[in-house]
């Protein structure tokens, strides 16, 4: 078992973020008369965890589960490997033995009849007798293939469960984890310079008071409301992922920042006009959004990327919300992995300002 490398004085100062936690946890379920069993606890635990920007609780409580499905990811990936090569192999064999046959059926043909004609009932009977063992192998070929099939189904499957929120039906962060590494790893071979890459950050505002007002129901009905349109938006350009709770992030490749600000404002306005249902159409719900982006420069890893595109999601939201906020860096950027600080973060609107505005009121 794997285990967090924090020292005594750390595991104090979280245990302490813990009870705090748990604390606003409980508190929340009583407002909301919800019975205090184990999986809403869980969720309000997380959810609090994460508005807290307590990141060491939620490294800490899911740690076990990451090392899980890490190795339930191997597992997957490495069987996929192994039935498709053997599908593979086995195919191959099935259309060389097939062809094997099919010649020394014709062989037995052409000896079927003697010099005059007659039926030689020898050659015949071992014919037909090699005719059935052929068709019983090809019938066994074709069974194994099927069901080597469906297991390369119930793998697909898996790693769609494995990929995959449940909730939302589109990709979840281990999916962002792993294409965001093998993008940059992409980025960073040939010429660098014609290439682009800006992650995008998107957290629904004031979602704490869907849930609040409205239940966990309703707020799960605006969150895969909010992925489908996002999925819808910007599947021509880039990847949509559910990032955790109600934040979500997109990997768009090839595209300028410019471009890529006014494809994400584009999205902002559309969705500042739309209206999330709930409860058959009796529930309708403004919903608006904040977003944050950064555009890899060279030097950048997969965690300073992501790192300046969450300062920037912060300005957007400490800004007022409903806006959009980059995170500008000087056109020579040779830092590497250093933090560049707050000193360097140019942030700019791309919107009218703006503005400071309490959440909206239950419905």
């Amino acid at each position: 078992m794997q285990t967090i490398p924090y020292q005594p004085d750390q595991w104090r100062e979280i245990l302490k973020e813990i009870t705090e936690v748990a604390r606003y946890s409980l508190k929340n379920i009583v407002s909301q008369g919800l019975p205090p069993l184990p999986s809403f606890y869980e969720k309000e635990f997380l959810d609090i965890a994460a508005k807290l920007r307590m990141n060491r609780i939620l490294e800490a409580a899911s740690k076990d589960r990451e090392i899980f499905e890490k190795r339930l990811s191997e597992l997957v990936t490495s069987s996929q490997e192994t039935i498709s090569g053997t599908r593979n192999l086995l195919e191959t064999f099935n259309t060389e033995a097939r062809a094997c046959l099919d010649e020394l059926d014709s062989q037995l043909d052409r000896i079927f009849q003697r010099n005059d004609g007659t039926p030689d009932l020898e050659i015949a009977s071992e014919r037909d007798l090699l005719r059935d063992m052929g068709e019983r192998f090809t019938r066994g070929i074709t069974l194994t293939l099927n069901g080597l099939k469906r297991h390369e189904e119930t793998l697909a499957d898996l790693a769609c469960l494995i990929y995959e929120d449940p909730l939302t039906q589109i990709l979840n962060r281990r999916s962002w984890d792993r294409d965001l590494e093998a993008m940059l790893a992409d980025m960073t071979t040939g010429n660098e310079k014609d290439k682009a890459l800006t992650v995008v950050l998107a957290d629904l505002d004031h979602f704490k008071v869907v849930n609040d007002s409205h239940g966990h129901l309703v707020g799960d009905a605006v969150l895969r409301q909010f992925a489908a349109l996002l999925k819808e938006d910007f599947r021509s350009v880039g990847k949509v992922y559910r990032y955790g709770g109600e934040e979500f992030g997109i990997i768009i490749p090839g595209l300028s920042q410019d471009d890529v600000i006014e494809k994400v404002e584009s999205f902002r306005e559309r969705l500042s006009r739309s209206r999330f249902t709930a409860n058959h159409g009796q529930i309708r719900l403004p919903i608006t959004a904040s977003f944050g982006l950064c555009t890899w420069r060279h030097g950048m890893s997969t965690a300073s990327l992501v790192d300046r595109a969450d300062k920037a999601l912060y300005a957007a939201k400490n800004a007022g919300r409903n806006c959009v906020r980059a995170f500008g860096l000087p056109r020579r950027f040779e830092g590497g992995d250093e933090d560049v600080g707050l000193r360097d973060l140019r942030l700019f609107s791309v919107t009218s300002p703006c503005r400071k505005e309490g959440p909206p009121p239950p419905l």
